[in-house]
């Protein structure tokens, strides 16, 4: 007849965790031990990662910022017949424009100065409707957001 051995904790062996390095909040290395290497070390979760924060009682995973720049080219493309008004005006909406992209290449669509310039364009009425380019100008809020707030195709990447 066989009987069952229960085993007390202290004979169980160790069982394997996964140990988080915490440095300033930030996690920073995990191992896998079967105690914590250290003080500075945490038991942590299977899903948390080098680079999640901790804040001693919570795991967060790091926030993932959206990359909004695209290419002065692909700025001019969303630009449209605008594009091209802007290039042949001397209004100085037209011209502080025409000099900032001039030696960039890129355009951060989540600067506050991209979208200052749009809302400069709409409030001068930029840039005129050129005859040589129907359907140009001027800037409206509708084109903004549509300038501002279209997905970045990888196609627009710098």
């Amino acid at each position: 007849m066989m009987t069952e051995h229960l085993f007390t904790p202290d004979e169980l062996p160790p069982v394997a965790g996964r140990f988080a390095k915490i440095v300033s909040g930030i996690v920073d290395n995990i191992v896998t031990a079967d105690t914590s290497p250290g003080d500075i070390w945490v038991q942590c979760p299977d899903h948390v990662s080098i680079g999640w924060a901790y804040d001693g009682t919570t795991w967060n995973a790091p926030v993932v910022v959206e990359d909004k720049r695209i290419s002065v080219g692909a700025f001019k493309d969303r630009l449209g017949l605008d594009a091209l008004a802007i290039a042949v005006s001397d209004h100085p909406v037209c011209v502080a424009l025409r000099e900032m992209l001039y030696d960039r290449k890129h355009v951060d669509m989540s600067r506050p100065d991209v979208r200052g310039f749009l809302d400069m364009m709409i409030a001068t009425g930029q840039p005129v409707a050129s005859p040589m380019f129907p359907g140009s100008g001027p800037m409206t809020a509708e084109k903004k957001a549509s300038i501002l707030e279209a997905p970045v195709s990888d196609l627009e990447r710098p």
